[in-house]
């Protein structure tokens, strides 16, 4: 809720101080989430990336979510292809394929 109410009370430019109370509040939700026993998934690891990102792209209310639906669409279709004991290090692995930005195979050698 602090999340919420931080990117509701903000305009597109975020201050530095709006900036520290979402990250706080990103960090709160995946520690608690996990002590609580939660299986934590890619979308809280991206929760944090994008409260820290609020500096360079504004106030996350304000900016589109094609790219993480669209990643969140490779992830599930990923996910039906990969064994349950390997599946965070399968799925990992296979995303960071799908991405030309990120893909360190072209280069090796």
């Amino acid at each position: 809720m602090d999340l919420y109410a931080v990117m509701e009370e903000e305009s597109r430019c975020m201050s530095f101080k709006a900036r520290r109370r979402l990250v706080s509040a990103a960090v709160n939700h995946v520690s608690f989430y996990k002590a609580a026993g939660g299986h934590l998934v890619h979308k809280h690891h991206g929760l944090i990336h994008m409260a820290l990102s609020a500096g360079r792209i504004g106030n996350p209310r304000c900016v589109s979510t094609y790219e993480d639906e669209h990643e969140n669409g490779v992830v599930a279709r990923i996910g039906l292809h990969v064994h349950g004991s390997t599946f965070a290090k399968s799925v990992f692995e296979r995303l960071e394929l799908q991405n030309p930005e990120r893909r360190v195979c072209d280069a090796l050698p």
